[in-house]
């Protein structure tokens, strides 16, 4: 004789999705994402029922549900989550979204301490992008000298420069004494 722990493991409904599985599917012809809650078998008629709490809510007939109760036919795939493998992956991800974030910050300060309206400089918009950056490729400021005058760049200036000849100044030009 077995006991009620052996016996139900062996006769009970066994779920598919488990507590906290990220889920894709369509209720109602709307598109969801969310988290499981529970995969339950009440009604044997009715078959297994999966309640799902929603990333955003949605609004049907004149209601806002925010957790809603589906088949598993309504469920199309798991969501994969982003799993970092070592905490080294971890700390990159997380060093390169702060530098982006502080890249962002110091252009915003640029923006504000150059008058710049405060509705260009909300956001993420300076991620890459400069704050005095004017945008018009023909700005004879921003705009890149080989494509307005033919020149040459200032770093392919320094690329060419004759390094072997010893100039007997400066770098502000004066001559030394």
């Amino acid at each position: 004789m077995s006991t009620l722990a052996e016996y139900f493991n062996a006769n009970r409904y066994q779920p598919k999705y488990f507590i906290g599985d990220r889920v894709f599917g369509y209720y109602n012809k709307i598109p969801f994402i969310g988290s499981v809650g529970n995969d339950t078998l009440i009604n044997p008629e009715v078959g297994p029922q999966i309640s799902i709490h929603l990333d955003l809510p949605i609004h049907l007939h004149g209601e806002i549900y925010s957790v809603i109760i589906v088949k598993h036919k309504d469920i199309k795939q798991y969501v994969k989550e982003i799993k970092m493998s070592h905490d080294t992956d971890k700390f990159k991800h997380s060093k390169r979204i702060q530098k982006e974030n502080n890249v962002i910050k110091k252009q915003q300060k640029i923006a504000k301490a150059n008058g710049v309206p405060e509705h260009l400089y909300e956001g993420h918009r300076f991620a890459k992008h400069n704050a005095m950056d004017c945008g018009n490729p023909g700005c004879p400021v921003c705009s890149n000298p080989r494509r307005l005058w033919n020149e040459l760049t200032t770093q392919e200036k320094r690329q060419f420069q004759d390094v072997e000849i010893q100039r007997m100044r400066h770098s502000n030009g004066l001559s030394p004494k």
